[in-house]
């Protein structure tokens, strides 16, 4: 974790802990963030948001019942700031139970505020053991949760840095290949809409990069997608004249 989080400063860190762990392994390259304190805007460290609290700031800590339900209906800027994460960035939970009533707070209170009004793909939950496929279902539909099982920690993480650049690459791909289908005349190809995931990639990666999914030229992509020839839909594009890969 500590190799990771130091080879990679952008990542943020969200935890219901009170203590200052990830701060220890790090000492300095850290903003510490909690109810009751501005947050913090130092390059180059490690955000890490205490979700209830921090030792740092005992009379802020959330404790109680009373403590919890001031928070959660708090709608302050720490609260919102956990809920724009959520929102706008991938999150790995690691560490927690999925019964565990402080999870089940936050992603409530991120179900509510329309986090699944499209399914994004951006929330995963690892663990080392086995989650019964009735509960992993559970979790997918209620929540848009990909479940990523019999994995320690450290593999994944070591998983996610080997295969980090091309990630990155592929993430770049995927923007300029939804900029060409929507706005120079290309298309997706057979072989690549008749994948299981293609339409899933395609509506992550305008989610990820702030298409409106609504727009004119969303809707015409769409229905060549699907076939949908109603008179309110517009007219198909040509075919694209390269190859477009997966996202």
């Amino acid at each position: 974790m500590k190799n990771f989080l130091e080879e990679h400063p952008g990542v943020d860190v969200m935890t219901t802990n009170y203590g200052v762990v990830i701060e220890s392994l790090l000492p300095g390259k850290c903003n510490s963030n909690y109810p009751g304190k501005p947050v913090s805007r130092r390059d180059n460290c490690v955000d890490v948001f205490h979700v209830h609290g921090c030792v740092l700031n005992p009379s802020a800590m959330v404790v109680t019942t009373n403590d919890y339900y001031r928070f959660i209906n708090d709608g302050g800027y720490f609260s919102q700031k956990i809920s724009t994460m959520l929102h706008e960035n991938s999150t790995v939970i690691m560490g927690y139970s999925l019964s565990d009533p402080n999870l089940k707070a936050i992603l409530n209170g991120y179900r509510s505020s329309g986090g699944r009004a499209i399914n994004r793909g951006n929330l995963f939950y690892v663990t080392r053991g086995v989650v019964p496929p009735h509960i992993r279902d559970y979790y997918e539909t209620a929540y848009g949760i990909a479940v990523i099982e019999n994995t320690e920690i450290d593999s994944l993480l070591a998983g996610i840095q080997s295969k980090c650049a091309e990630a990155q690459k592929q993430a770049e791909d995927a923007e300029k290949n939804l900029q060409s289908v929507l706005y120079s005349n290309h298309n997706w190809t057979d072989p690549y809409l008749k994948l299981r995931d293609s339409l899933f990639h395609i509506i992550a990666t305008a989610n990820t990069n702030g298409h409106n999914v609504h727009s004119a030229e969303f809707t015409r992509m769409l229905a060549v997608i699907t076939g949908v020839r109603e008179d309110r839909a517009i007219t198909a594009v040509p075919s694209c004249t390269r190859n477009v890969t997966v996202a």
